[in-house]
């Protein structure tokens, strides 16, 4: 059986994380935009452009080798 390479592995884990943060945000964009702007930290540009995107586009942006969501965490 052939190992997995870590590399590919990591890639793999951040295309998992992208995928359901990009849906998220699209849905809490629709439903509320307020509240969306509030829980993601996204321009309204940038809110404007995932709410109108088709459904292959999702998959094709979470497919990246960059995360796509940023933490925010503060004291």
């Amino acid at each position: 059986m052939q190992k997995i390479p870590e590399q590919y592995n990591n890639v793999q884990n951040i295309n998992d994380l992208n995928l359901p943060y990009l849906l998220l945000a699209q849905t809490l964009i629709k439903e509320d935009k307020e509240a969306a702007h509030f829980r993601l930290g996204l321009t309204e540009a940038l809110m404007e452009s995932l709410k109108n995107i088709s459904v292959p586009q999702p998959i094709k942006l979470a497919s990246t080798n960059q995360l796509i969501c940023q933490l925010r965490i503060s004291s």
